[in-house]
């Protein structure tokens, strides 16, 4: 039923907190026949033990790729067994770091059980006791909920990569793959934009976990910059499928960049 996929960067088997989420969920994940598709992008392998580990708890496939290659090369190779495979109705995409309960698989089994076929499942995503995700799309930018309620919704939304579950039918109706310009940041972006230009069908899930947000917790400024010029570079390829997004995303990049530089103190944000 469920092709799970988690990529795992330079981190020990134990500090992984998906991961131990996962481990509490086995018995679940087993009896749903799931998979566990572990690609790892670190320098070193995971050790023998700790794979002998994982395959004594999940159905578990592992991928070693010391190349470190973009998410969207990640995905996309995921994405291609998973339509290979005829028993998996679900792609759910899971970072390394996501406290995932087991709440949130019994919740995902009921919903993919039940006769909604939403074409892509969100789980509420928050940072700092605040909802990050799912938000409301406004042309180019989201907007945080202030209350959520969770079950079918046919508006707008964009939503962060963790916790996603995809239909088949929505990959395959679609022939849906991200763009290999894609590096680090953006993928969810462009599936949730390219999903709301198909009028997809969304479930929002009643599951709450923490997630970070990489330019809000780095306090170093260099890092800081850093992180939103990739931003702002895979804006203008996710947001490119009108040449109103084209335009208006250009003035999206330009007044967030007047934003930082203004709160930072520094102009190194329009770079």
């Amino acid at each position: 039923m469920l092709y799970i996929l988690i990529v795992l960067y330079n981190k020990p088997l134990q500090n992984a907190d998906t991961l131990r989420g996962l481990a509490e969920a086995s018995s679940l994940l087993k009896n749903m026949g799931a998979l566990i598709f572990l690609w790892d992008n670190s320098p070193v392998a995971l050790s023998d033990h700790d794979k002998n580990l994982l395959n004594q708890k999940f159905l578990f496939q592992y991928h070693h790729c010391p190349a470190n290659k973009p998410l969207s090369f990640v995905y996309n190779e995921a994405i291609e067994q998973f339509m290979a495979s005829e028993e998996y109705k679900y792609f759910v995409i899971l970072d390394d770091d996501s406290k995932i309960s087991p709440e949130y698989f019994y919740e995902l089994q009921n919903i993919t059980n039940s006769d909604n076929n939403p074409d892509i499942i969100l789980p509420v995503a928050k940072n700092n006791g605040m909802v990050i995700s799912p938000a409301k799309l406004f042309f180019v930018k989201g907007i945080y909920f202030k209350t959520i309620k969770n079950g079918i919704y046919k508006g707008k939304l964009l939503a962060v990569n963790s916790g996603m579950a995809i239909s088949k039918a929505f990959i395959s109706k679609n022939n849906f793959r991200y763009d290999s310009r894609l590096l680090s940041y953006g993928t969810d972006n462009y599936i949730m934009n390219l999903a709301n230009s198909k009028h997809a069908i969304f479930f929002i899930m009643k599951t709450v976990f923490e997630h970070g947000y990489s330019f809000y917790d780095n306090s170093d400024l260099k890092k800081k910059v850093e992180v939103f010029s990739k931003i702002k570079k895979a804006n203008k390829i996710v947001f490119s499928l009108t040449f109103k997004q084209v335009c208006l995303i250009s003035v999206y990049n330009f007044m967030s960049s007047v934003k930082n530089a203004l709160k930072y103190r520094s102009l190194k944000f329009f770079s």
